[in-house]
C-alpha cells in the first residue's frame, strides 16, 4: 500500500537505528571475510538496493536502518538486488516500471564511481520468491527484463545476474509444469541480445530521491551528533 508504506518505514527506521551496533556488525563481517578470504578466489554480498542511497549522501544510515552492513565491509563485490517485477508495486509513490529502469541506471553509474569493477545487479522476479503476495508481480518473459538490462549496460555493469531459478525452469508456482529447455534457455539469451540504452529521466524517481535526502538524512545526521 503506498500511503502505508512510508510509515511502516518509518516505524521501521526509529527501531532499527543504532550506529553503535552497526560499527560493531561491520567489524565482525570484516573479520569474517578476512577468516575466509584463503579459501575463496571472490567474495559476493547482496545489497538492498536502497541501500545505495548511502553512497549518494556519504553516509551509513539507510544500510544502519535496514540492518545490512555492505559498503563498510571489504567485499570484493556487490550484488545489488533490483526486482523491479514488484519493487514499482511496492514503491508506486517513488517510481513506477519505467522509473524502475531509470532507477538501475542512476543506482549502477553511482556504484560503479564509487567500486569499480566490483559491482554486479540481479534482476528479477521470474517467481515468488520468499516474500509473500508477490505471485502475481512476477516477470513471465525474458522481454520484461530488457529495460533493466540496457539500463545496466548503459552504465557500464556487465556482471548481471537472474533472480531466480525456479521461475527460469517451472512455469507454475508448485514446480510441476517444466518449462521447454528452449523457454528456459531464453531467460539468459536475454542478457546477451540486449543492447545498452539509457533510460529517460523520471520526475516521479528524483522527487523521491531528493525527499529521501532530505527527510531521511538530514534529521538523522542531526540525531547522530553528540
Amino acid at each position: 500500500n503506498p500511503i502505508v508504506a512510508p510509515f511502516l518505514f518509518g516505524k521501521l527506521m526509529l527501531e532499527n537505528r543504532n550506529p553503535v551496533r552497526f560499527r560493531r556488525a561491520s567489524l565482525e563481517m570484516a573479520e569474517m571475510k578476512r577468516k575466509f578470504e584463503s579459501a575463496t578466489e571472490t567474495s559476493y554480498t547482496a545489497v538492498l538496493p536502497f541501500c545505495l542511497e548511502d553512497l549518494a549522501a556519504g553516509g551509513n544510515k539507510l544500510q544502519d536502518i535496514l540492518e545490512t552492513p555492505v559498503f563498510t565491509v571489504p567485499w570484493d563485490h556487490f550484488n545489488v538486488m533490483v526486482y523491479n517485477s514488484y519493487l514499482p508495486v511496492w514503491f508506486s509513490f517513488a517510481f513506477d516500471r519505467l522509473g524502475g529502469a531509470r532507477l538501475v541506471y542512476e543506482y549502477s553509474v553511482e556504484i560503479e564511481a564509487a567500486r569499480p569493477g566490483r559491482v554486479a545487479f540481479t534482476f528479477g522476479s521470474t517467481w515468488e520468491g520468499i516474500l509473500p503476495g508477490n505471485s502475481e508481480n512476477i516477470f513471465r518473459t525474458p522481454e520484461e527484463l530488457a529495460p533493466d538490462i540496457a539500463a545496466a549496460k548503459a552504465a557500464g555493469v556487465d556482471n548481471l545476474w537472474l533472480y531466480c531459478l525456479e521461475g527460469i525452469l517451472f512455469e507454475d508456482f508448485k514446480l510441476t509444469n517444466r518449462r521447454k529447455p528452449a523457454e528456459s534457455a531464453a531467460w539468459f539469451e536475454i542478457f546477451h541480445t540486449t543492447r545498452p540504452l539509457k533510460p529517460e529521466p523520471s520526475p516521479r524517481l528524483n522527487i523521491a530521491r531528493n525527499l529521501a535526502r532530505t527527510v531521511l538524512f538530514d534529521p538523522l545526521a542531526a540525531l547522530s551528533k553528540p
